[in-house]
């Protein structure tokens, strides 16, 4: 896994695609890679409101491509979409509540925003990440 997954660290160019900033790159868990990308891009989209930046459409396309680079369908391998979904609510509220929280989200009522949706997600009996990509842009039609 790369371990820093997110577009920072991505470049595209004639024709190819780059990953750099590989030094956190390690033998662990793919699910985290693509949850952390997936993570960044839910928190710009709270970010932006009320703007609709298309983030839906790229969070859709990004889980897409990425099973389809693997050539594997939502229930394969085992439960890697379960994984993915919940270290994506972990990540959430890490980038919220840890260590290293997003300074773009300075005020509280969206840092909220993020505990109430994480929380709901944890407590749900099963988590994909179509139904998480759903549920947080269904929540934030409401929240807005």
């Amino acid at each position: 896994m790369h371990g820093d997954y997110s577009p920072k660290n991505m470049l595209v160019g004639n024709g190819r695609f780059v990953l750099v900033d590989c030094e956190v790159a390690w033998y662990g868990d793919p699910a985290f890679d693509l949850a952390f990308l997936l993570n960044h891009l839910l928190l710009k989209s709270l970010y932006h409101l009320p703007r609709d930046l298309g983030l839906r459409e790229l969070i859709d396309a990004a889980i897409a491509q990425y099973y389809s680079e693997r050539g594997w369908n939502r229930e394969s391998p085992g439960n890697f979409d379960s994984r993915t979904a919940k270290l994506l609510l972990l990540l959430l509220l890490a980038r919220v509540d840890g260590k290293s929280p997003v300074e773009y989200l300075s005020g509280e009522p969206k840092r909220e925003f993020v505990r109430k949706f994480v929380t709901a997600g944890l407590e749900a009996d099963s988590t994909t990440l179509s139904s998480s990509v759903a549920d947080w842009f269904r929540s934030l039609g409401r929240w807005r």
